[in-house]
């Protein structure tokens, strides 16, 4: 899957009130949201990891997502997102091995 990052400038007056477009920036990953009014996530399946960008496309900050089976972001407040995971049922390790992700069909927020 592919996002683009397209910005669009403010109307000029000699354009007839047309917003002028800039040059479109391409990435790929699973699922892109905003997080801030300059930053957003974008999650990378591939790679296993959520990858920060600013508005130049420039990843500023990569991370693991809570849960290894995470397959779509979503924003959830300023600097936040919530994490989902897919929903299949299956049976809950023992105490013990309960260390990176500790449920089966996680819905996670993740401070940013």
């Amino acid at each position: 899957m592919l996002h683009t990052l397209l910005a669009l400038g403010r109307p000029n007056a000699s354009s007839d009130g047309a917003a002028a477009a800039q040059e479109a920036k391409r990435g790929a990953g699973a699922s892109a949201v905003f997080i801030a009014r300059n930053r957003f996530a974008v999650l990378d399946k591939g790679a296993g990891q959520l990858l920060i960008k600013n508005l130049r496309n420039e990843v500023t900050k990569k991370c693991a997502p809570p849960c290894p089976t995470t397959d779509a972001v979503f924003y959830a407040g300023t600097g936040m997102l919530l994490c989902r995971s897919e929903d299949k049922a299956r049976r809950r390790p023992p105490a013990a091995a309960q260390a990176a992700c500790t449920c089966g069909a996680c819905s996670t927020m993740l401070q940013i």
